[in-house]
This record gives C-alpha cells, structure tokens and sequence, in this order.
C-alpha cells in the first residue's frame, strides 16, 4: 500500500500540519484560514470522525514515545490542540444566526465546575447563548460550569451556564441569562473576534 509513498513528502507536511494547527488554537489568521481551506479538501475525500481519532492517537502515542519529558500534562495539551482542529475539521461548515451571534473559531479562557479549580482551555462557537469547551473533560448536562474568554485587547469576560451536551473532545455550554451589561461585552468580544480572524 505503501510502496511508492514519499515518507519524506509525509513528515515535512505532517510538521506544517502541526504547525498550522498550534497557529489555529491561538486564533492566529493565517493558520485558521489553512484550517478552514483543509476542511473543505479533506470534506471531498470522504475522510470521517473515526479516521481522525485514529489519526489522533497515533500521533500521541508517537510524540509519547519520542519526548523523554513527555507527562500527563504534555498530554492533555496535545489533546486539547488536536482535538480542537478535529472537531473543528469534522463539524458542519454551516453556521446560522445573525451577523452578531455569529460563531467564532476560536479564543484562550478558562472553564471551572463549582467544585474544581480553573482549568485553562480552547473555546470556540461564541454567540450570545452559549459556547463550546475543547478538551477531554466529561460532564453530565445540566452541570454548572464557569466559563472565562479571554480576548486580545479586552478584559476577561466572566459567564455562568450548564452543559447542555457531551460532544467529541468537548462540551457545548447554554450560557444562564445576560445582565444587559455582560450581553454588550459578550458582543463586543464576539466583534472584536470576528474583526481579527477574519481579516476585517
């Protein structure tokens, strides 16, 4: 099957590959427009969720084989990279909602049940109701949850809400109702988020 694969070819694209995807997670324009531009090519190629878990794994388990530092924290930020690109690549392309609750890729915060100290984490699909938390964590609906956004050039944006369901390498979150005050930050990081990933 592999006997004419240029293995070479391979790493140098998996290296950009990584490279593209660590740009992506820091909302960085360049890297999420070559996400964006891989999923659609990936799209054609019939590739499906259980291919990327595959994928996933192997990748772990070959990076925990190379790195003599490599612990559970190492892992969990692998994880946590890479299970956001996945989710990201294998989710509809179709997005609805107004300009305003439009959703975005990506942005740095941190996510905390009652009971647990903050955790820091990758969150995308912001809009005025909710949001999604990448990782490996697992929560029942209904869970309490404590979400912080932190945007270039805004001051952290602190929101309660309960999980509203378990989905792969994360959870969605039903944000509790806005005090008009938290609804105009939230919009203003949502536009501000918008402006810097999409180049406007």
């Amino acid at each position: 099957m592999f006997r004419f694969t240029d293995f070479s070819r391979q790493q140098r694209m998996l290296v950009k590959s990584l490279e593209l995807s660590a740009k992506a997670t820091v909302g960085d324009p360049e890297g999420l427009r070559e996400i964006q531009a891989r999923t659609e090519t990936h799209g054609r190629m019939a590739i499906t969720r259980e291919m990327y878990d595959l994928w996933l794994a192997a990748a772990i388990a070959t990076a925990r084989e190379c790195d003599p530092r490599w612990d559970a924290a190492i892992e969990q930020a692998w994880r946590t990279l890479l299970g956001f690109i996945i989710r990201h690549m294998t989710r509809s392309s179709t997005r609805t909602g107004s300009p305003t609750d439009a959703a975005i890729f990506v942005v740095s915060g941190t996510w905390r049940t009652t009971a647990a100290e903050a955790s820091p984490c990758l969150i995308d699909a912001v809009s005025l109701s909710g949001c999604s938390v990448c990782g490996y964590a697992s929560h029942p609906p209904g869970t309490a949850i404590e979400v912080t956004l932190s945007a270039t050039g805004r001051p952290a944006l602190h929101l309660r809400g309960r999980v509203a369901h378990e989905q792969p390498h994360g959870f969605a979150i039903a944000f509790d109702a806005l005090a008009p005050e938290q609804r105009a930050e939230l919009e203003g990081v949502i536009g501000s988020l918008r402006n810097s990933q999409t180049g406007e």
